[in-house]
C-alpha cells in the first residue's frame, strides 16, 4: 500500500520479507533500539528478532529507498490487537507523524474490508520512553491505564495506550 500526502515522496507499506529481516535487525541495534523497543532478551539476538518478526505479521515502511521503520502486532483477538513500533532515526518528527497516520489508515482500511465491528489497537509502552507515549497520543492513542512493574526485568510501569481503528 502507498501514500501520497504532505510528504514529497511516498510511503510504502508491505509485508516484511525474510531477507529484510536480517537488515532490519541490523539498523535496530545499530541505532541503540533494541533495548528500547524490546522486553524480551531473547530478541536482541538476530535469531530471536526475526522469529519474533515472522510470527507477527511484520510489516515495512519506506519513504523512498529508505527504511523509515517497521511494525507488528501480539495479542490479536477477534475486536483487539497489540501495535508495536520502530522508527529509525534520520527523519523529522513531522515525517514521523505522518508515517503514523499513514501506517493506521492502511489498517483502517483493510479492517473495514473484513468487518464492520470495531477494532482497536493498543500499545504498551514503558513510563520512561515519553516520546513514544507523546507519539502515540498524536495518533489519536488515549492513555487509559498504567500497569505497575508489569515488565519484571525492567522493574518499570507500562503506560496502557487505547484506539479504536
Amino acid at each position: 500500500m502507498s501514500c501520497k500526502n504532505s510528504c514529497d515522496s511516498e510511503f510504502i507499506l508491505s509485508p516484511a520479507k525474510s531477507w529484510e529481516l536480517p537488515n532490519l535487525y541490523k539498523l535496530t541495534r545499530i541505532n541503540n533500539l533494541l533495548s528500547v523497543v524490546f522486553y524480551d532478551s531473547e530478541t536482541f539476538r538476530m535469531s530471536g528478532f526475526i522469529k519474533l518478526m515472522e510470527s507477527c505479521s511484520a510489516r515495512v515502511i519506506t519513504k523512498g529507498s529508505r527504511y523509515l521503520g517497521y511494525i507488528w502486532f501480539t495479542g490479536a483477538k477477534a475486536n483487539a490487537a497489540e501495535i508495536h513500533f520502530c522508527f529509525f532515526p534520520g527523519f523529522t518528527s513531522e515525517m514521523y507523524k505522518q508515517a503514523g497516520i499513514f501506517i493506521l489508515d492502511s489498517l483502517k482500511l483493510h479492517r473495514e474490508t473484513k468487518s464492520e465491528e470495531p477494532y482497536f489497537i493498543y500499545g504498551l509502552i514503558p513510563e520512561f520512553n515519553r516520546k513514544a507515549i507523546r507519539f502515540g497520543e498524536k495518533l489519536g492513542f488515549t492513555k487509559t491505564g498504567i500497569l505497575p512493574n508489569f515488565v519484571q526485568s525492567m522493574r518499570q510501569n507500562l503506560v496502557l495506550l487505547c484506539r479504536e481503528l
